[in-house]
């Protein structure tokens, strides 16, 4: 992203690259809305008719069907389920322009080691909204995490860095922009987190019922928002200067790079904190760091500094310490012979004494009456 803003030659509009990666992430998320419902018509009524894909994918959950539906609670509900998908799309519109503005106001190792501190927000705002209990161990892995890749995102040469054109670089303004897409992530990823997890549970428990709304589904519905409001961005940040010089202005296939991966990495982190967290994916983020770190002193011949050993040292360390106090413990030998009326691992129930006692009662107590 960095690279794409600092090339010579005229300079492309950043928010018309957000609304094309809002609007790749569409196209990927409705084929991923057919070929789910591709695959569900073998199990479907032959009687019903065949449903369009994309109504599906943007249409409301239904009310419970135990109630009668009500006007009123039906519009509430549709009220309500617009309001969470705005959230989200609003913010990740905001996130992705401040990161565009902080990479054309920062060098690449200042952007680089601040951005890092999405990783601290995203911890916190997992503790004050989804109610995370992380023990000591696990705060001390993240803070290290934090501080490891910050370490290893700085260049692997300085000399690089000289040589770009500032273009008129506003520290100040760069710093304000990296802090709050900071702020704005960890909230934003905790919110979705939320949503998603919501989704595959109840798309889970209603797998027999043809309306429920799935994963790709309500993907679809978030990119949908972040399209619209990623649009309204275009003409409010860059309506003069695309007016002047065009909506392709500055395109060029790294250009087009920078957009495939924004799109694909964002579809990506969503799968990723449907089935784990967000935490978890900051540390898988960390690492990718790290190899493509490697890969590129391995193919293209850069020198590892010092700094950079530290903190792979440091990421490994912080992993394997949150790995380690996020197993769950085995349980007790006595546990497993007398059993205490309680969930274990993996989701196993080991029953009471008296619970396993009861059968034997009744049964007991069946016969002597037909005797």
């Amino acid at each position: 992203m960095r690279y794409s803003r600092t090339l010579p030659g005229p300079r492309y509009h950043t928010s018309t690259a957000v609304l094309l990666s809002e609007a790749l992430k569409c196209l990927i998320s409705l084929i991923g809305v057919l070929l789910t419902r591709c695959s569900s018509t073998k199990d479907a009524d032959p009687n019903q008719g065949p449903a369009s894909p994309l109504s599906d994918a943007v249409r409301f959950p239904p009310s419970p069907k135990r109630s009668p539906s009500p006007i009123s609670i039906s519009q509430h509900q549709k009220s309500t389920t617009l309001l969470t998908l705005l959230v989200p799309s609003v913010l990740y519109t905001i996130q992705n322009n401040l990161q565009f503005v902080a990479v054309s106001n920062l060098d690449a190792a200042t952007f680089q080691v601040a951005y890092q501190g999405k990783i601290l927000t995203t911890a916190i705002c997992a503790v004050i909204f989804l109610g995370k209990k992380l023990s000591m161990t696990q705060c001390y892995s993240i803070t290290m995490l934090a501080a490891g890749v910050a370490c290893a995102s700085i260049p692997l040469k300085t000399t690089t860095q000289q040589s770009v054109s500032p273009h008129h670089q506003d520290h100040a303004r760069g710093i304000a922009a990296v802090s709050m897409a900071c702020l704005i992530s960890g909230f934003a990823g905790v919110y979705t987190e939320s949503i998603l997890k919501k989704t595959q549970q109840a798309a889970t428990n209603d797998v027999h019922q043809p309306n429920a709304i799935g994963f790709w589904h309500r993907n679809l519905q978030l990119c949908l928002a972040s399209l619209a409001f990623a649009a309204l961005s275009v003409f409010i940040i860059d309506n003069e200067q695309i007016a002047r010089d065009g909506f392709w202005h500055g395109y060029n296939s790294t250009v087009w790079a920078v957009i495939i991966l924004q799109a694909i990495g964002g579809l990506t982190v969503a799968v990723v904190i449907t089935w784990t967290d967000n935490i978890l994916k900051g540390f898988a983020t960390s690492a990718s760091v790290i190899v493509s770190t490697i890969a590129t002193a391995l193919l293209w011949d850069f020198d590892l500094t010092p700094l950079f050993l530290i903190g792979m040292v440091a990421v490994l360390a912080a992993t394997h310490m949150y790995t380690l106090s996020s197993a769950p413990a085995a349980p007790a030998s006595n546990d497993l012979e007398h059993g205490d009326g309680q969930i274990l691992e993996y989701g196993r129930y080991e029953p009471t004494r008296e619970e396993l006692k009861q059968p034997l009662i009744t049964h007991q107590h069946t016969e002597e009456t037909h005797q």
